[in-house]
């Protein structure tokens, strides 16, 4: 279960969905471990890293074709 959306790693993301959205010049799916580090207690992908499987006991992952586009829909339904 998550309450509310976060897409900035910095932020506290206590029991939010993180999305990590990719721009021209980063791409936020390289702040995933610092986004759980902040609490994000469920993360929307569109790549899945081998290295975030030891987050997996305690963090759901959802992967989807593009998060720019997730973000969008969760907004739609909020």
């Amino acid at each position: 279960a998550f309450h509310g959306v976060g897409t900035d790693s910095r932020q506290n993301l206590h029991t939010k969905l993180f999305i990590p959205l990719k721009g021209d010049v980063f791409d936020a799916h390289d702040f995933v471990d610092k986004a759980i580090a902040q609490g994000a207690s469920v993360v929307l992908v569109h790549q899945w890293r081998d290295t975030w499987k030891v987050h997996q006991t305690r963090v759901s992952f959802v992967q989807v074709d593009d998060t720019l586009r997730g973000l969008q829909r969760s907004e739609e339904h909020t």
